[in-house]
């Protein structure tokens, strides 16, 4: 399989010519306790800038890494597929990747959410997989009122 990586833009250059691929790479999940009643959780791109990957096969975008104003890195997120592709984990189970994932990188015990498996770190990132192994890395930004 080859990869494609995209130039680093805007966001909305970047996704210019998006047609096909796992959306869930250029949207924010937003935590419901921390949100305002009248956004959803896919509600908005995720970062002002940022670069896409894409599989060069059939230009299905798989992921993408997105950048505050300051060029500091608010997102990683990988499909499925480019987990499996990264990690070398097509024939691993996602149970067992959680695990394996957990001990190699010497991190705490993931906690169970709908959909898949939480580490929020004290370090002020969360890191979730899903259970189609789509993989999440978030700056957490808390909002105090």
């Amino acid at each position: 399989m080859d990869w494609r990586v995209s130039l680093v833009g805007k966001t909305s250059d970047v996704l210019a010519d998006y047609r096909n691929g796992d959306n869930r790479v250029f949207r924010m999940v937003v935590d419901w306790r921390l949100s305002s009643k009248s956004e959803g959780p896919d509600s908005k791109l995720i970062g002002e800038m940022g670069f896409a990957i894409q599989d060069k096969s059939n230009n299905y975008y798989s992921g993408y890494i997105s950048a505050d104003k300051s060029n500091k890195v608010t997102r990683i997120s990988f499909s499925g597929k480019l987990t499996d592709y990264i990690f070398s984990v097509s024939d691993v189970e996602v149970h067992d990747f959680v695990e394996q994932f957990r001990m190699n990188y010497n991190m705490p015990e993931f906690k169970w959410i709908v959909g898949g498996w939480v580490y929020r770190s004290p370090n002020g990132y969360r890191l979730t997989i899903h259970t189609d192994k789509f993989l999440e890395i978030d700056a957490i930004k808390v909002k105090f009122d």
